[in-house]
Formats: C-alpha cells, structure tokens, sequence
C-alpha cells in the first residue's frame, strides 16, 4: 500500500470517525445496536464513535484491526479541530440541538420543532455503503470513492432525514458535525504521526475586475467570470484528484457545481447514472460560482509545488480553448494563444509545522498566526492577455 492509498484511508476513516447521529447518541436521545441489519463493532471508543467506524469498516472491507490503526491518525486530527473550536467558544452549558446561526451573523439562524430527530439512521447508512459498493465494482478507485462521499454524504443525510440538523458540539450553535468532519479531513493532509507539517498555498488569478471590465455585452460579463471560476478550478483538479477534495481548504468543494460536474463525468465514465448517485446533479458548472482564489492544505511529500500549480494552470488554459467550438479558421488564431493565458497566475506558498504538543491556547496561536499572516505574494506585470513570465 502506498502513502496516498494510507492517507485516502485515514480520510474515509475521519469522514466517519463522529457520525451525523452523534448529538442525539450523547444526549440519550436515541439507541443503537445494529446499522443496516448488522451489528456494531467495538474499537475502545465511545458509543457514537464505534457505530461510525462501524460504517467506515464496511467501506473500507477493513479488518477490525486496520480501523483501529487508522483511528489512532484521526484522533490528532480530531483532537485539534474540536480544541480549535472549544477554545474559541468557551461555553460549558448546552444549547438546543433544534437551532443552528450562521457563525458570521448571529442573528440569522434555523430552527426545527423541539422533538426533531433522525427518523431514518438506516437508510442513510445502508446507501452509502450500498453505494460504496456499487461504485468499488464499477472500477471507481479510493481517491474517486472518497470524493463521492466527500461531496454526497451531506446530502444523502438530509434525503432520510431531513430535519435533523447535528450540532457539532451541543454547546456551540455555529457548526454541524459535517461541518467539523471536514475540518478533520483537511487536516489530515498535514498530519504525519509526529506533528502537523505540508503547506498552505494560495492559488489566485489577478486582474479579475481588468477581465470583467472589458465586457461589452452581458454574455461577455458572464463569459469572463465564467472563464475565471473555469481556470481556476481545473488549476486545482489535480491535487483533488491525487488527494481527495478536503485538499481545497477555500473555496468548499462538498457543495461545488464544479465539482459535482466533475463527479459527474467520473460516474458517466464508470457506466453509472449521476442522475441517480450524485445529489446536485440539477447544478451544472455553468455559473461562475468559483471565486479567483483558492487555499490548499497540501500534504509535505508534495514537491514542486510552485512549479506544477504553474504547469496546471497552463493545462487548465489549453483546455478551455480546445474546448470552444468554433470553425477551422477561428481555431487557427486561438491556437495563437493557447500557450498564453489571459492573465498569469500568483501562486504562494507557506511551510507548516505545527507540534501537536501544545495546549489548546498555543494551537489557537499558531493556526491564527499561519492563516492570518500575509502570504508573500509575487507581483506580476502583464498586458492584457499576456504573462510578464514564461509558463
């Protein structure tokens, strides 16, 4: 088995390690024997903890033994994303599992009737390892598995259950379990055993309001925003592809047109109906809905980082322009500028090294410090629609 099938496995592991039906098992809202007619396995965690890893089991077709050594990596991940979470919401009195605000305003919030539960635990869990299986026999590989469910779990939850809003963390109202299963996945990318190391990259395509100001027509406003969201998501394609879609720390991937187009044409190519397994197939990638900028938390034995974001922005570029169809003597002139994109792409790059160590406050400290600070970022010089750099 190689590091990036590992690292996949983890993911999958950290994607279950709290199952969506956490809050109601602490409260002893709800009980469970059995998921999908089978019983639960015991991996010396708590109950909610062994039903996910449970799932995770089936999935994987892991042994007892191979979750339990995959556990052990998620738990620092795990660890670190709730005690980021705890110290910056120190409350110690719970708050109803009915109610869920929106972390950057408060006063915007959704809430349910009090006796709101899961009504429908077992249907979610038998489709996704149904699905798990269905995708595995067509030929999906783990990387491709994994990023379904990256992109579907969610979904799938709220199809058997759609009232049943999981708090993360019953004394904080701001985010869900889905919300903090992300956060562990992510971090995983960094984490080696000893210590959280990889890089955070930033990948940005300036000028963005140069292209949309050149618009003469409302087609051409929404073709240069489209051409923008279009550049930079098969510039981050790759690592998705290599790593999983946790990779993208901004813009989310999990609810991504982009993406679930992508996902799409993975389940077209396996002979499968995306019409039927993936849960946005109403979105297509035909919304600028993709910002100019995008963070990645990329594991540390990615080398070269710098360089291949370069090559995959070219290759993203090249793309574009053999896709416009257009007649042969239009299709001339754009192969003028195929190896040219419409504006050069700033890529920069920060070593992370994060002992696990620390106490929750100096965890706070560092991750603040690493996000907040300035990324030194390249300036670039260009005319419009030609790089001042060779790509």
């Amino acid at each position: 088995m190689n590091d990036k099938e590992e690292l996949i496995k983890r993911k999958i592991v950290g994607l279950f390690h709290d199952p969506p039906w956490k809050p109601w098992v602490i409260s002893g809202e709800i009980k469970i024997d059995s998921l999908c007619k089978e019983g639960i396995r015991e991996f010396d965690g708590d109950a909610h903890e062994n039903q996910g890893l449970t799932v995770a089991m089936k999935i994987l077709g892991a042994t007892p033994e191979e979750i339990k050594r995959l556990k052990d990596y998620v738990h620092e991940s795990d660890v670190l994303s709730a005690a980021l979470d705890r110290y910056l919401n120190p409350r110690e009195e719970k708050v109803a599992q009915t109610e869920k605000v929106n972390i950057l305003n408060p006063d915007l919030d959704l809430r349910y009737p009090l006796e709101v539960k899961p009504k429908d635990i077992d249907g979610f869990v038998c489709e996704v390892i149904e699905t798990s299986e269905k995708l595995k026999n067509a030929g999906a590989d783990l990387t491709l598995l994994y990023n379904y469910l990256y992109g579907n779990i969610e979904l799938i939850w709220y199809k058997y259950n759609d009232k049943a809003l999981p708090l993360a963390d019953t004394r904080v109202k701001t985010y869900s379990v889905f919300d903090h299963l992300y956060s562990t996945t992510s971090l995983l990318n960094w984490f080696d055993g000893k210590a959280f190391e990889g890089y955070l990259v930033k990948v940005d395509i300036p000028a963005v309001q140069d292209i949309i100001s050149r618009s003469r027509k409302i087609y051409d406003l929404w073709g240069g925003s489209w051409l923008v969201s279009a550049l930079l998501f098969y510039t981050i394609l790759p690592f998705i592809e290599k790593y999983g879609a946790d990779v993208v720390l901004s813009p989310f991937m999990g609810l991504n047109p982009f993406f679930h187009s992508y996902l799409r044409s993975k389940l077209e190519e396996l002979n499968l109906d995306p019409n039927e397994y993936d849960y946005m197939s109403d979105f297509d990638a035909s919304q600028p809905v993709m910002p100019a900028t995008a963070y990645l938390a990329l594991p540390k034995d990615e080398k070269d980082v710098e360089k291949k974001i370069r090559e995959y922005y070219l290759s993203a570029w090249r793309k574009i322009v053999d896709a416009v169809p257009v007649d042969e003597k239009v299709k001339k002139e754009l192969e003028k500028i195929k190896d040219y994109p419409i504006v050069p792409i700033r890529v920069s790059v920060k070593n992370v090294h994060i002992d696990i160590n620390k106490s929750d406050a100096d965890l706070v400290i560092e991750f603040d410090k690493l996000f907040r600070e300035e990324f030194e970022e390249p300036k670039v010089k260009f005319s419009y629609g030609i790089p001042a750099y060779p790509l």
